[in-house]
């Protein structure tokens, strides 16, 4: 990879690789949910060993702006990952653009975050998690 990397849900219609590129100088390489888990969980592992060094399945939820990728862990392995529109700034754009009360801006809200979190469960073999690890600049 040349240059920076960028990782976002969204992410080809978040940044113009030509315009950045040519004010920069740098190339944009654009990364997949699985290369971002790899990242994520190689960036926590010193921090974590104990956790994710252990032979205990474990949930990392990287908490970001447009999304929440939570990637299921075992050992030093990573088994599973997903991404999910769980962001906290499209969460809170959410209820800010609402033109609900807040009270059933927070119901909706809620409401969403159940849902994506039901279609989560479905993919993602949660049963065996033991340990939640949160980890970005919003968890």
């Amino acid at each position: 990879m040349d240059g920076g990397w960028i990782a976002a849900s969204g992410r080809h219609h978040f940044i113009d690789n030509r315009w950045i590129e040519a004010r920069s100088g740098q190339s944009i390489d654009v990364i997949d949910p699985s290369e971002e888990s790899r990242l994520t969980i190689s960036a926590a592992r010193p921090h974590l060993g104990r956790v994710l060094g252990a032979n205990q399945p474990a949930l990392v939820a990287d908490v970001g702006g447009g999304s929440t990728l939570l990637t299921l862990v075992h050992g030093n392995e990573i088994v599973q990952s997903t991404s999910l529109r769980l962001g906290s700034i499209w969460l809170q754009e959410m209820l800010l653009t609402s033109e609900e009360s807040p009270k059933l801006s927070a119901e909706l809200l809620r409401a969403h975050i159940s849902n994506v979190l039901a279609t989560a469960r479905g993919s993602l073999r949660l049963e065996e998690v033991e340990v939640l690890v949160g980890r970005g600049g919003d968890a």
